[in-house]
């Protein structure tokens, strides 16, 4: 029965399925695993193992198709396990066939939650692997409290030691489960503990499972496509002894391990009071019953999220009155995962829970909503939920049978004909199903590939192309790495600049050479070289010495693309630094590329009057105006409208975003508005430049993007809101 449960979930997350990468860590965690490579820390190298098997696995025509098939097929088991743990308990005071109808229901509600239906059809990171291995150690538990004491039951708690291990390689949270294997220990047998050659095989089976980390200082040290923390000390492009098994390597490794680039401060240094990081817990948990983007029906999503809390309560007592011996670790586990986490994480407020508060400064609030991260709370208190369903089906049952039929009822012999009179209450278990569907669906969904290819193909060949972050930079990475889109071209992530490690990955760098066959037709004269070199001529001793602020105490001159840049005195971050020295060195054979989302206040003071808007990106030259073709177009600055029309005509994005319609995630609108940004500079560029029909033409071709996403509903009725980038992800603080 779990098995059959597991299918038909798969089968409704292969319905809804992401044919292809979604925003923020999809793309790189999808080319991470194609290219066996490492994603951002904690390098997640359990992960990378198993989604490298799945990218060669025929299992969908595409890699981003197999990869997201994975992680649907881990969530749907995850639904089988809460069916089999649900099934468990609400035995106790069911039939088993009703106790089937309760299990169903949770599974259905896990499944259909809207987090959970939501990153089980596109491959964003690990949470639906780790979801598994969460809920199979659960059950495992369960198994354990109830089997005899013997070689057998050693054997598996050995395994779930191992598998907790194991767990922690693919993401931190395969820990959660800890304390309720320990609950569970003692409160069924807490003499184990004091088997010290059971207590050993458990640490080792645990040291076992952390194996995959081995992996990551030989991998970093080959020339990989995405190296992120580079945790090694090799620097030749192969591995030996000398430098693997060193200090150095240690430091390194410890840095990747420990997220030390993302300077995330200590949990007794609150970021947020607890009451409003209660209330993003909330605040999610209201989306999981009924996501409702627009906010036409906040009393209904709140109602049913009361709903689903008091059953959820009422099915905690259900299961601490019938099965108290399981109740130990379920409750465990569901602490963990609620108060635990919500302490542990320490966030500001949500991207969602900020705006409604109408805070709109980045420096209090996540750069996105962290519904993800609370993924594993909701699916598990599923289970609850149902066995609430279960309680309120059997108390409905029994009160109509009457008070003549006292004795009946309380034997628990109620016909049948009433428990199906009371069971239309089981259908709340389908309200998120057909509550969610439109929103957590990612059927047809392909703007982020689009998105990517666009901005690759705004850079003219050979070119450096600057990025701000997550949604700015990864997709790029999954075109070039996967889909084998332009790779000619260098990107460079400016926040990643104020690490050492990134600017060594750039010093050890050749870009491949620009492939005229695949390129853009309208690039077919432009004569490009190949260049031979990285994009930056500096030695790693000279790059690491550049510390992360430099004082200037008078102006100074520098050299770039073909013109000079007067800096006035100041106190320049490494990342500018390093920014105008890749400038000197590549610019001069090299065109230089921004995209319009990337940049600061400091950047754009220095470089805005040289920037000249081709597509979804600036380019650097020195005098904008000189270009023909070139045009001032309003608050953008110049458009080379010529080259802006030729990339339009073959953008993908525009037509994307109308026809996948209403946007979700507004802390990412920022990446689809760069289409709007472009197309409004162009149409004010052909306004002055007389030439009112082709802009006519693009005004309405805003008008349908923006009504087709309901962009105004995300403006907030601020003119200003999406004008700085947004959605871009961490900006790291720490070197190394």
């Amino acid at each position: 029965m779990a098995g059959a449960v597991s299918v038909v979930i798969l089968l409704l997350y292969l319905a809804t399925l992401a044919p292809t990468i979604g925003l923020w860590d999809a793309g790189e965690y999808i080319a991470a695993a194609f290219g066996f490579g490492i994603p951002h820390p904690p390098g997640n190298p359990g992960f990378v193992l198993l989604g490298r098997v799945a990218s060669i696995l025929p299992i969908a025509p595409t890699v981003a198709g197999r990869l997201n098939v994975l992680v649907a097929v881990f969530s749907a088991l995850s639904a089988g396990l809460w069916f089999l743990a649900a099934e468990h308990v609400a035995r106790t005071f069911l039939t088993p066939k009703r106790a089937l109808c309760a299990a169903a229901a949770a599974a259905l509600v896990g499944a259909t939650a809207f987090t959970v239906w939501n990153q089980s059809v596109v491959n964003e990171k690990v949470y639906t692997l780790s979801l598994f291995l969460l809920a199979l150690d659960l059950w495992a538990t369960l198994r354990w409290q109830s089997a005899p004491d013997g070689p057998r039951a050693d054997r598996r708690l050995t395994l779930l030691c191992y598998r907790l291990g194991l767990g922690y390689t693919i993401h931190i949270a395969g820990l959660l489960a800890g304390p309720a294997l320990l609950a569970a220990v003692l409160a069924t047998r807490p003499a184990t503990l004091k088997r010290k050659s059971l207590m050993l095989a458990c640490a080792g089976a645990f040291v076992l499972g952390l194996s995959p980390y081995v992996a990551l200082p030989i991998r970093s040290a080959f020339r990989l496509g995405i190296n992120e923390g580079h945790p090694t000390a090799c620097e030749d492009g192969a591995p030996h002894w000398g430098c693997t098994v060193s200090r150095e390597t240690l430091n390194r490794f410890l840095y990747e391990n420990n997220r030390t680039q993302y300077a995330k401060p200590s949990i007794l240094d609150r970021q947020q009071t607890l009451p409003n990081q209660v209330k993003m817990w909330w605040l999610y948990f209201k989306w999981q019953w009924f996501r409702d983007p627009t906010g036409t029906s906040p009393e209904m999503q709140s109602a049913l999220a009361m709903l689903m809390l008091m059953l959820a309560g009422l099915g905690g007592y259900a299961h601490w009155r019938h099965e108290r011996r399981s109740f130990i670790p379920f409750a465990t586990l569901i602490t963990t995962l609620t108060a635990g986490l919500i302490f542990y994480l320490n966030f500001k407020l949500g991207f969602s829970q900020a705006l409604a508060m109408g805070i709109t400064n980045p420096a209090a609030q996540e750069a996105r909503d962290r519904d993800y991260f609370y993924l594993w709370s909701y699916s598990a208190l599923s289970v609850w939920i149902a066995l609430g369903l279960g309680i309120t089906w059997r108390t409905i049952a029994e009160s109509l049978v009457g008070e003549n039929a006292a004795t009946r009822r309380d034997e628990g012999r109620v016909p049948a004909k009433l428990w199906q009179t009371a069971s239309p209450v089981l259908a709340i278990a389908v309200l998120p199903l057909l509550l969610n569907w439109s929103a957590a669906s990612r059927r047809g969904e392909t703007f982020a590939e689009d998105f990517a290819v666009d901005m690759l193909n705004s850079v003219e060949p050979n070119g450096v192309l600057f990025t701000g972050g997550d949604n700015d930079s990864f997709p790029l990475w999954f075109a070039q790495q996967v889909l084998g889109v332009r790779r000619d071209v260098t990107i460079v992530l400016l926040p990643y600049l104020s690490t050492d490690w990134y600017v060594r990955e750039l010093i050890a760098r050749t870009p491949d050479a620009y492939d005229v066959a695949r390129g853009p037709a309208l690039y077919r004269d432009v004569i490009a070289r190949a260049p031979g070199h990285p994009v930056i001529a500096m030695s790693r001793t000279a790059a690491d010495s550049i510390p992360q602020m430099t004082e200037t105490f008078e102006a100074r001159r520098v050299q770039l693309a073909g013109f000079f840049l007067d800096i006035p005195p100041a106190s320049i971050p490494r990342d500018v630094i390093i920014m105008l020295r890749i400038i000197h060195d590549a610019g001069a054979e090299r065109p230089i590329h921004f995209s319009l989302g990337a940049g600061s206040s400091a950047i754009d003071q220095l470089l805005k009057p040289h920037f000249l808007t081709q597509g979804l990106t600036r380019k650097l030259v020195p005098d904008p105006k000189a270009v023909p073709g070139a045009v001032a177009g309003g608050k953008e600055g110049y458009v080379d409208v010529p080259r802006a029309q030729a990339l339009w005509k073959i953008f993908r994005g525009p037509s994307t975003l109308v026809r996948q319609g209403l946007w979700m995630d507004v802390a990412s609108a920022n990446t689809p508005y760069a289409y709007l940004r472009l197309a409004n500079a162009m149409a004010e560029a052909m306004d002055s430049s007389g030439t009112p029909k082709p802009a006519i033409a693009l005004r309405t071709q805003i008008t349908d993007i923006a009504t087709s996403m309901d962009f105004l509903r995300m403006m907030g009725g601020q003119e200003n809101a999406l004008d700085k980038p947004a959605g871009l992800g961490y900006a790291p603080v720490a070197g190394r």
